[in-house]
């Protein structure tokens, strides 16, 4: 009778346990599932927040209440766009009418800025030039760098200025006309005057929707391959470099960074860069307020420059520099030994940019692709066609 009893107990001591190790199994086995899959969810999710996709945007913060019209002179207005000039340094601010919002080309007066007195008169200038002297000896001069007086006179829609710069000797004209949702900004060849020195190259309103850090949600479009942005974010690392790209890509006859240096001083060489489509444009506030520029004239000579935080100053801006005359090797011996010089003659053209406001839907890298779909379509560059 006991024999039959410890039988019994036996076989549920055996038996017991399966059920719970089973059940064990299965747990155990259902946690390793959840975290393979929550490591692939993670892995996914970073992915998927890299550049290689797009993002989903942050919600965009109010406008300083700081930049103000004051010292600015309104010279005109219509239905969307109220423009207003600065005498001195000839720097813009574009009221939005839709949005109220204030676009400067300049600084705030009564802000404190991380810029040595060169950057701040760079940043608020409405050009800054390169120019060659006698030897070859490249220097660079803006419109508040030494005693310089623009004489501005007011145009039906806007004004001309001529700039007569005092370091150089060299002057030019700029003209700015309000044009519906646009500013349009031109520098006429033919009222480029030059003494000794020649003139090398211009940069148009260098600081026109720039951001110092993280003062604002938003981003630059470049149009680096099929278009890119450059977010606004925190200063980058110290070896971060400015984007620069030829538009067309770089003339093959002007190589103006020809290596004549020994093995000893070899730099690294940045690969060139080239531009397809003429236009770049800035975001303040995903859907809030954008503008694009695209180059009209002068962009088989033109360079577009982006600088993100940390490269040369704190701010992220953006420009045009057109190229009158380019540096190159002047072989004078088969050895191909020689010297770098800038052309005699000034290359031919006329500079013109036209720069369009968009509000609210329209303000971002979208809004900018169809402003630009549209500037080709009206200038016959882009056939329409029905969808099929």
């Amino acid at each position: 009778m006991l024999s039959k009893w410890r039988w019994i107990i036996f076989s549920v001591i055996i038996l017991f346990p399966i059920p719970v190790i089973a059940n064990a199994i299965a747990e155990n086995d259902s946690k390793t599932e959840v975290s393979e899959l929550t490591d692939n969810r993670i892995s996914q999710l970073l992915r998927y927040t890299s550049n290689q996709f797009t993002q989903p945007e942050k919600e965009a913060e109010s406008p300083d209440a700081d930049i103000t019209l004051e010292g600015y002179e309104r010279i005109a207005e219509n239905s969307n766009l109220a423009l207003y000039v600065e005498t001195e340094s000839l720097a813009l601010k574009i009221v939005n009418k839709e949005t109220g919002y204030i676009w400067s080309s300049g600084l705030e007066p009564d802000r404190e800025y991380n810029l040595n007195d060169t950057w701040r008169q760079i940043a608020q200038s409405a050009l800054t030039i390169e120019y060659v002297d006698d030897e070859a000896n490249v220097s660079s001069e803006s419109v508040l760098s030494s005693e310089t007086e623009p004489e501005l006179t007011q145009i039906e829609n806007g004004f001309t200025a001529t700039i007569p710069f005092e370091q150089s000797g060299i002057s030019i004209q700029l003209e700015v006309i309000l044009d519906s949702t646009s500013v349009e900004v031109s520098i006429p060849q033919a009222e480029i005057m030059e003494q000794t020195n020649k003139l090398a190259s211009v940069q148009v309103y260098p600081f026109l929707g720039a951001v110092e850090g993280t003062d604002r949600d938003g981003y630059l479009f470049i149009p680096d391959g099929s278009g890119a942005l450059m977010r606004f974010e925190n200063k980058q690392f110290s070896s971060v470099i400015p984007y620069q790209a030829h538009v067309y890509g770089e003339d093959e006859g002007f190589r103006r960074d020809t290596n004549t240096s020994t093995d000893e001083e070899q730099q690294e060489v940045i690969p060139e860069q080239q531009v397809t489509m003429p236009v770049y444009g800035v975001t303040h506030g995903v859907d809030e307020n954008s503008f694009v520029t695209i180059i009209d004239e002068g962009k088989s000579f033109a360079e577009i420059l982006a600088y993100p935080s940390g490269a040369s100053t704190d701010f992220h801006w953006v420009t045009t520099q057109y190229n009158y005359r380019y540096r190159f090797f002047q072989p004078t011996s088969q050895s191909m030994s020689g010297y770098n010089t800038y052309q005699e003659e000034m290359n031919q053209f006329d500079v013109k940019e036209r720069i369009t406001f968009l509000s609210d839907e329209d303000a971002n890298y979208v809004g900018m692709a169809k402003t630009f779909q549209r500037y080709l379509v009206d200038n016959d560059m882009l056939t329409k066609h029905e969808d099929q």
